[in-house]
């Protein structure tokens, strides 16, 4: 096989460097068949000796180093317009890949309007899958996803996935350059992944689900290390209700918005009686939703017909055993 595309590996850190350690090997095995590519690592203002210890032992490695915590968007993005290469893997710093992780996704880019492929995200242990495919799931109240892990699929399925999950997915630089990236409007964290592939959609670009390549989780460092669980639960509610309103138009957006404020009124007497709900997140949603910048055309209707093209190919390429 002839190789022609080249790859830069975009790894976000904060306080990483044991991760790194764990799982930098992997990258450079997968990266093995490549004439051409590179490593960016975004340290997030660490209090760590990440830093140090890439400059010790991996000179290779460009490290670019924020001065102050930006979060995963701000440091994706950076890591993006900085990358040379013609595809960029945007990867976690706890997940490690399978030494035919590249190898097996470079046939999805000859084809032109692909945008991305992402891979399954298996345990540590590579018994079970954490991250499969996204399907879409049809709500009144919005969009919905559903995560299939079963990866009983035929043998040559090209698989169609709603998105791409924001630490494990190779995607075309100018693409992703032209989209300007990932959206800042879901900071710190949550939902940027899913827009920035529905966006991707909408601009005719297709995303791929590879269940042949593999990566593992090999170690949990996720945002509860930092992150009070309300704080959590806030920003998730109010950012999947921010991607609903972005990207809804016209009569769903109308229904949507009707659904949200009846629960949100609802939540609010839970509230009152201190009954645990999301009543945080539809208040911080609705407090600051005036300052969203949804999409102005028509959305809704072209995402049904892609989120219909997606799990008509779902069910087509699925294993009847």
């Amino acid at each position: 096989m002839q190789i022609t595309k080249s790859v830069s590996v975009i790894i976000p850190t904060y306080n990483g460097k044991i991760l790194l350690q764990q799982n930098i090997s992997t990258v450079y095995e997968a990266l093995k068949p490549l004439f051409n590519y590179e490593i960016i690592v975004v340290d997030d203002a660490s209090s760590d000796d990440t830093l140090d210890y890439l400059h010790k032992f991996h000179p290779d490695i460009l490290t670019i180093s924020n001065s102050k915590n930006l979060g995963f968007s701000q440091s994706m993005n950076k890591g993006i317009f900085a990358a040379k290469c013609d595809l960029v893997l945007l990867l976690n710093n706890d997940i490690g890949l399978a030494p035919n992780y590249m190898m097996s996704s470079l046939h999805y880019f000859d084809l032109n309007d692909t945008f991305g492929v992402m891979g399954s995200i298996m345990d540590s242990n590579k018994t079970d899958t954490l991250e499969g495919i996204k399907i879409p799931v049809g709500k009144i109240s919005g969009i919905g996803y559903k995560d299939h892990r079963e990866n009983n699929y035929k043998e040559a399925s090209d698989l169609f996935t709603m998105y791409l999950c924001g630490g494990n997915a190779l995607i075309d630089r100018k693409k992703l350059i032209a989209l300007g990236g990932f959206s800042l409007q879901y900071e710190p964290f949550y939902l940027e992944d899913v827009d920035l592939s529905l966006r991707a959609w909408l601009s005719g670009w297709k995303s791929y689900y590879n269940y042949r390549a593999i990566s593992y989780h090999i170690h949990s460092a996720t945002i509860k290390k930092y992150y009070k669980s309300d704080f959590i639960s806030m920003i998730s509610k109010r950012n999947r209700l921010r991607l609903n309103y972005i990207f809804l138009t016209g009569k769903d957006k109308i229904t949507f918005l009707l659904i949200a404020r009846i629960k949100y009124i609802l939540y609010f007497l839970f509230h009152s009686l201190k009954i645990k709900s999301s009543y945080n997140g539809y208040e911080q949603f609705f407090n600051t939703y005036a300052e969203i910048h949804p999409f102005t055309n028509s959305a809704s209707n072209k995402l049904k017909r892609i989120f219909n093209d997606i799990y008509i190919n779902w069910q087509k390429n699925r294993r009847e055993d």
